[in-house]
């Protein structure tokens, strides 16, 4: 029961709340953000991530840095900057965050204040990495600071979350063990979808250009722009005709949007390859001045190094200019220029010379017109028993191919030697035997099968050549050393051709590739049929020495045997036709299946011959009408649908919760395989211009009136982003939210303080005003908020939709020493309206009393006023209830109310009432980006901030004081109740008036005298207290003696204290003193030496 018990918990917190996944096949690159306070290595980390990723260095990593990490997986690295602003938009956006600490010192406050800004907006993935784990000395000590961290870490995201530990750096870049592990953690995390960005298009810009007129900029440099970003799409389609936000700048208009080129796309597929290739790892960092590459809407610049400029020609130079001598690298790029061909016309030109005085150039051809062939490796020594091939035929590897004259089927050689590359990587066979000795490769080598392709020998194509090389074995001694090199080159070009043995084929053969004739027939077609096109899209520039690709014949082709006839199933039977299948149904089905066919002529035979059924009716009476056929179709239709219903509706049920998570999942699913193929037909022009740019696609927007300060002051360290909006999002309301207090900011925040919001894309500041919502749903205004629960806040600002996640700060300048993080909460409700009502009492006092009516006075100030609250309730102090009347003619202000009681002239009468209170219309967007210097941007201040600076005291008003009250004591009159009353009334309530006796009475003088066992008996009990009292006197000073024995002890203990640490503190005095005369922290003052006299 345990482990069920244990089991379901576990499906049970793996579950969420399903959303649509809007990845596309190609998806975006994952932006993985770096952040940790300063000098912990963010940028250490984004370098050694992208070597390992790419081989590549950045030196100084600015901006988003994209490389390919994968088939189908791209990263874009982005370093977090101190600033809060940064901060809030990069958490927007992030899917992945690498929380860099420094385990030396513990979390610092950035740490924790981003950490808080992802759990509004979100809360991507999150991985917490540990730095400077060299700087222990003690290993447990380093042991116990990660498990505590670790606890720490887990408090703030989750049991379990991912804790990394970087052990040290060498030679400034950290362990490539370490990076290795990481960059595996990286590549296996899964991301689901976040409410915010599954519902609006974004993308991160790697790249602005100023595209304004240049002349208009030179006429006014302080004219409105016009920019170009670039950058990835993510969440939902881009349409050109939403609004977009500029965090930090505003909202604005696209003027265009285009689709680029990906400067990094994925690498092409290439079957079952399982590794990426060099060429295939690719970065793309324009801010951070990395690659050559530009990609733009209508072009692809490269930016040249200046060494790659062609030379100016001496002719064209004017002037008297001296030319310094030219170099012979100088020389080999004029030759390269000066070229009055081009590289095709060369290569049709072309020839290959093996030897110095051979004439002709050598072609190698392969023998057959349509079959290419695959080179086996020919053994160069074997044993007298493995001369033999296979099937026991000895044969010699003087059986060669005839050259093909007229053959175009080439392969280029450095193609070749890529292939044998790659075999040299996978198999593990290579030349067995001396390369130097090509007498015994030729004699030994021998061939798989008749079939099989013949080695190429190059020494038949110019038979003088080797008449002159076999010659040469007896003059070897006489050659000098510097021609040696040319000594049996020949052989060595055919041994170059000649491809390696796997050893461990030839001796166990294949044994995991078993292939069927029918499977070789069909790859031999293939083959004939690639062959034939690649003749046909031959040209005859192509005349350069080539192989042509080959093939192999099927090293397997000996496994099956061939003289064996073989009849496939599909030769026996049609399979196509209908009355095969029909037949074949018969033999599975349970039921009987009765049909009428050439294969089966007694299927409707009984076993006693044939009857005839009497009860069927003739085709005339069978045959109904059309209508009644619909009608009967389409009630069986709705037959179905029900009890598919019906079965869904029981297996949920049945299934529970479970069932029903699967079935809402499935829902979803279905419904995003009918979005995606609802335009699937159009051409894609079209479905950009009805859905937009689709997430993963490299985008190009121009927007227009972007204020010049955008452009002047950009510093790539800072993030830009391209939020889209949508329909509605650009205006501006009322929104009411639910706001919590953070619990570590110091102070309680005040009603119509200004407060810097970040809501959705936006980052402005804004005057909340805080109310609390009563039992009859009449929303108080409170003066600040409370101190562990939520309130709610209204303010003036733009529309954003529900359940949306908010922060708020204070405090936006990075010398702050305290949590900027003031307030969390989230949107509730939009509305152009809100009532909030603010609770007023007023006072007055009463001026004349007639029974149970009054006239108050002190309440309001004018005769309407007094009309606008006819009816209203009243009551006292004392808690005596009434109702204004009527306004009083004589005394401005006064009015009439009657009482449930007669009124004192001393009592206080107030009126309880609701007054509305209007929400300030301030909203101040945070243009940060605008300013010169990053997070120095300034907005409205506090009233607390106000009185810092101009030294303003806060305001004291007297009534506002809590000062002790003193009333004086009332006196009562004596209650006189009349006689005849009290003749009436019970004894117990009849008042005791009777007076005190003044002279003692004659009882209390009267002397009392005691009998004899009274006297005994007293006498006793004063023996008793006598001893008592002894006992009580012995143990007081005994108690006394002690504790007077332990504060002697006390003294003598504490004098060996003071006596211990009388020397120190005289030390500590001498250094304060010390310090106190060299107050600038210099040099320690010389000892004076001591002069004796």
């Amino acid at each position: 029961m345990k482990a069920i018990e244990r089991n379901k918990s576990r499906l049970h917190k793996k579950e969420h709340m399903p959303l649509p996944d809007r990845t596309p096949d190609e998806p975006p690159p994952i932006i993985v953000a770096v952040q940790s306070p300063p000098g912990v290595g963010k940028s250490t980390l984004i370098q050694c991530l992208v070597k390992h990723f790419t081989k590549q260095n950045v030196s100084e990593p600015k901006g988003p840095i994209t490389v390919v990490g994968g088939k189908k997986k791209r990263y874009t690295f982005i370093e977090v900057p101190n600033d809060l602003n940064s901060m809030c938009d990069i958490a927007k956006i992030a899917d992945l965050v690498l929380m860099l600490v420094d385990a030396s010192y513990g979390f610092e406050m950035e740490s924790f204040e981003f950490l808080n800004i992802l759990q509004t907006h979100g809360f991507p993935k999150i991985m917490g990495v540990l730095t400077h784990l060299d700087q222990f000395k003690k290993l447990s000590s380093m042991n116990k600071t990660k498990k505590k961290l670790k606890h720490r870490f887990w408090t703030e995201i989750y049991n379990g979350a991912k804790l990394f530990y970087l052990n040290g750096l060498l030679y400034g870049k950290y362990l490539k063990r370490d990076i290795n592990n990481l960059a595996r953690y990286i590549a296996i995390q899964k991301f689901r979808p976040l409410i915010w960005r599954n519902s609006h298009s974004y993308f991160l810009v790697d790249r602005l250009e100023d595209i304004t007129d240049s002349e208009q900029v030179r006429q006014d440099k302080k004219c409105d722009r016009t920019i170009a970003v670039f950058g990835y799409v993510h969440g939902t389609h881009l349409k050109k005709q939403a609004k977009i936000h500029l965090p930090g700048c505003g909202d604005f208009s696209m003027k265009d949007v285009s689709t680029l080129l990906d400067p990094c796309p994925f690498p092409p597929e290439r079957g079952q390859r399982q590794r990426l290739r060099e060429k295939d790892k690719l970065l793309y960092a324009p801010m951070s001045n990395v690659g050559e590459l530009f990609f733009d809407r209508d072009a692809v610049y490269i930016d040249m190094d200046p060494n790659h400029v062609r030379f100016t020609d001496k002719s064209q130079i004017q002037g008297d200019v001296e030319m310094q001598p030219e170099g012979p690298g100088e020389k080999m790029v004029k030759e390269l220029q000066n070229l009055g061909r081009t590289i095709d016309e060369g290569l049709e030109n072309a020839s290959l010379v093996l030897l110095s005085n051979s004439k002709t150039p050598v072609e190698v051809m392969e023998q057959g017109e349509k079959q290419a062939r695959k080179r086996r490796p020919a053994p160069s020594r074997v044993s007298e028993n493995d001369e033999k091939g296979p099937d026991g035929e000895n044969e010699s590897g003087e059986e060669e191919g005839e050259e093909e004259e007229g053959e175009d089927n080439e392969v280029d050689g450095d193609e070749e030697e890529d292939e044998g590359d790659e075999e040299d990587e996978q198999g593990g066979g290579g030349v067995v035997g001396d390369e130097k000795d090509p007498a015994v490769n030729e004699e030994m080598s021998w061939e798989s099968d008749e079939d099989d392709e013949d080695a190429t020998d190059i020494s038949q194509l110019n038979p003088s050549h080797q008449d002159q090389d076999e010659e040469s074995g007896s003059e070897d001694e006489d050659i000098e050393g510097n021609l040696r090199w040319k000594e049996k080159m020949l052989d060595r070009a055919k041994d170059r051709f000649i491809k390696p043995v796997n050893l461990m084929k030839l001796v166990y053969g294949e044994t995991n590739k078993k292939k069927t004739m029918q499977d070789y027939q069909q790859k031999e077609e293939k083959e004939e049929e690639k062959e034939e096109k690649e003749e046909d899209s031959e040209s005859g520039s192509d005349d350069f020495f080539k192989i042509r690709s080959t093939t192999s014949m099927g090293p397997d082709i000996n496994e099956v045997e061939s003289s064996i006839f073989r009849r496939d199933m599909e030769d026996v039977l049609d399979l196509g036709n209908e009355e095969i299948h029909k037949m074949l149904a018969s033999r599975f089905v349970s039921r009987d299946y009765v049909y009428d066919s050439k294969y089966d002529v007694d299927a409707t035979k009984e076993e006693y011959g044939d009857f005839e059924d009497l009860e069927k009716k003739k085709p005339e009476e069978s045959e109904e009408s059309e209508e009644e056929e619909k009608e009967k179709t389409d009630l069986l239709e709705k037959k179905k649908s029900l009890k598919e219903d019906f079965d869904k509706s029981y297996d949920i049920e049945k299934g529970g919760e479970e069932a029903f998570f699967n079935a809402w999942k499935t829902e979803i699913q279905q419904q995003q395989n009918i979005n995606k193929s609802e335009f699937a037909h159009l051409p894609l022009e079209q479905r950009i211009a009805v859905e937009g740019h689709a997430a993963g696609q490299y985008v190009r927007v121009e927007i227009e009136g972007i204020p010049y300060e955008y452009v002047e002051y950009h510093d790539p360290r800072h993030p830009l982003i391209v939020g889209g909006l949508n329909p509605q999002e650009d205006t501006i309301g009322y929104v009411q939210i639910r706001i919590k207090k953070h619990r570590w900011h110091k102070k309680v925040l005040k009603n119509n303080d200004p407060l810097i919001l970040s809501v959705g894309w936006r980052r402005f500041q804004t005057q909340l005003v805080y109310s609390m919502k009563d039992q009859n749903d009449r929303m108080r205004q409170i003066k600040y908020t409370p101190e562990h629960m939520h309130c709610y806040a209204t303010f003036y600002g733009p529309v954003t939709p529900p359940n949306t996640g908010l922060i708020g700060f204070q405090y936006l300048d990075q010398k702050e020493k305290t949590f900027r993080v003031s307030a969390t909460g989230v949107v509730l409700e939009l509305s152009q309206k809100f009532q909030i009502m603010k609770k007023l009492k007023l006072v007055g006092a009463p001026y004349q009393i007639k029974k149970n009516t009054a006239f108050i006075k002190g309440m309001f100030n004018s005769r309407l006023e007094v009309s606008k609250f006819v009816g209203a309730s009243i009551r006292t102090v004392s808690g005596i209830r009434g109702q204004i009347k009527k306004a009083e003619r004589a005394t401005e202000g006064a009015f009439r109310a009657t009482f449930e009681d007669k009124l004192l002239m001393s009592d206080i009468v107030f009126l309880r009432t609701w007054c509305p209170v209007e929400v300030p219309k301030y909203y101040n967007p945070v243009t940060d980006l605008l300013q010169p210097e990053k997070g120095g941007w300034q907005g409205m201040k506090t009233v607390y901030q106000l009185r810092k600076e101009r030294g303003m005291w806060i305001p004291n008003n007297p009534d506002s004081r809590y000062t002790a009250i003193e009333r004086p004591v009332r006196t009562f009159a004596p209650l006189k109740i009349p006689s005849s009353l009290q003749a009436e009334l019970p004894f117990k309530v009849l008042p005791k008036n009777k007076k005190k006796q003044e002279t003692p009475s004659l009882e209390s003088r009267r002397a009392v005298l005691l009998e004899p066992h009274e006297k005994e008996k007293l006498q006793v009990l004063q023996g008793l207290k006598t001893v008592k009292n002894m006992k009580t006197r012995k143990q007081t000073a005994k108690r006394k003696e002690t504790l007077m024995n332990f504060l002697k002890e006390k003294e003598r203990k504490e004098e060996e204290i003071r006596a211990k640490q009388r020397p120190q503190k005289k030390r500590l005095f001498r250094l304060e003193g010390l310090l106190s005369n060299n107050p600038s922290g210099g040099a320690r003052p010389t000892k004076r030496r001591k002069i004796e006299k």
